[in-house]
C-alpha cells in the first residue's frame, strides 16, 4: 500500500485502476516471483540509458 499528498485526482484514480488490475492479475495467474525476474533481467543498461 501507497499513499501520495496531491490534488491530481485523475493521476490517483489512474494509480487506483492498476492496483485493482495488479491484484485481479496475482489472484488469476498467481503473484510474479523477483528471483525469476532478476535471473531474466540484462546485465548491461539499455542504450537509452547510457550516458556519454
Amino acid at each position: 500500500m501507497y499513499w501520495a499528498i496531491t490534488d491530481d485526482t485523475d493521476r490517483l484514480d489512474g494509480y487506483s485502476g492498476y492496483e485493482r488490475a495488479t491484484t485481479l492479475f496475482n489472484e488469476q495467474f498467481g503473484a510474479e516471483e523477483k528471483k525469476s525476474w532478476r535471473e531474466h533481467a540484462a546485465s548491461e543498461p539499455h542504450p537509452s540509458e547510457e550516458t556519454e
